[in-house]
């Protein structure tokens, strides 16, 4: 599991900093700041900087949300500070503000704004029993909620649709897709990966703060959420009809756990393994100018039939020991049921 920084709490804020802020923003009227960047910040200096942060914090939530006044806040403590790093825990008081609990801004060189490697979906069968892996993935670079779909995130997908059209033909049983230790915050990727094993149509539920919903479908030819072009899709031959077994555990995080709630009302479809982290939302993350990265979350997860994941998600079996093996007993035990 990728590190993250601590959750944002209002407890974790210095005593009277809210209120103290907000006496100040009202006795100074702050200028209006300058648009960012559509790809995140690229100025230099700290109150550009927090500008342009900010701004990301802000377009990635709903008008509900009134960030306005808190923006206002982290811009007037940013506009006394000598560099960019100083201006970090303003930004994170506004995150906090706006009830961004899960939110994150990671400094340069931590965990968790290097993004791992992309790795490629692979398939392997014994028995008439084909395990579907799918490593983590990450590209920042389509991460940003603007724009169409990264190359990156099309291979990727286009590799797992392809690594099920290859095995489909001695998949005799059915599938296992592990998605074991994969945090990836790419959700697209990820379900584009798996698209030949899904029925078409909404495959999840997107839920923002104030309760609006919205859908994730998958067509013969794209991924999309909301009506947002997600990933492309290639056309594919579908095997909804065959058992799968979702494996997860602790290190199945974010888009991992939208693959495990994608799964969730399919006909011939459970899940085993150990619960997940608990970080079943959707994301937006931004890279800064100094290299730190800008998680910033709207939209929880829910399955097909609008149930929320507020925690854990947890397996239909639970299970310890060699979990690979009991996935792979329960698709035979379901074979040709």
């Amino acid at each position: 599991m990728p590190h993250r920084s601590p959750a944002l709490t209002p407890a974790a804020l210095p005593a009277g900093l809210l209120a103290g802020l907000l006496a100040l923003t009202a006795c100074t009227a702050a200028p209006a700041p300058p648009p960012p960047s559509p790809t995140g910040t690229t100025a230099t200096t700290p109150t550009a900087y927090a500008v342009a942060a900010t701004a990301l914090v802000a377009q990635s939530l709903t008008a509900e949300d009134n960030v306005a006044s808190l923006r206002e806040i982290a811009l007037e403590k940013a506009r006394s500070r000598t560099s960019v790093a100083a201006t970090y825990d303003p930004i994170r008081a506004m995150l906090v503000g706006v009830g961004q609990a899960q939110a994150d801004l990671a400094p340069p060189g931590s965990a968790a704004a290097v993004p791992p490697s992309p790795g490629r979906p692979s398939a392997s069968t014994t028995d008439g029993v084909t395990v579907l892996t799918l490593p983590g993935f990450a590209d920042l670079t389509a991460l940003v909620g603007t724009g169409p779909p990264s190359p990156a995130e099309a291979s990727y997908a286009r590799a797992g649709a392809a690594a099920v059209a290859n095995a489909a033909r001695t998949t005799t049983c059915g599938w296992v897709v592990d998605v074991r230790g994969n945090a990836s915050e790419d959700l697209g990727a990820l379900l584009g990966a798996v698209a030949p094993l899904l029925p078409a149509g909404t495959v999840l539920q997107r839920v923002d703060r104030e309760g609006h919903r919205d859908e994730v479908t998958l067509d013969d030819d794209a991924v999309r959420a909301g009506g947002r072009l997600l990933v492309p899709l290639d056309p594919v031959g579908r095997h909804d009809d065959q058992p799968v077994t979702v494996l997860l555990d602790r290190g199945t995080a974010v888009a991992g756990e939208g693959v495990v709630l994608a799964f969730r009302g399919r006909s011939g479809a459970q899940s085993l393994g150990a619960a997940s982290y608990g970080d079943a939302v959707d994301a937006t993350v931004h890279r800064l100018a100094d290299g730190a990265t800008l998680r910033v979350v709207r939209w929880r997860l829910a399955d097909r039939d609008g149930a929320v994941a507020t925690g854990p998600v947890r397996p239909d079996v639970a299970v310890t020991g060699d979990a690979l093996g009991s996935a792979r007993s329960d698709v035979a035990a379901r074979c040709g049921g």
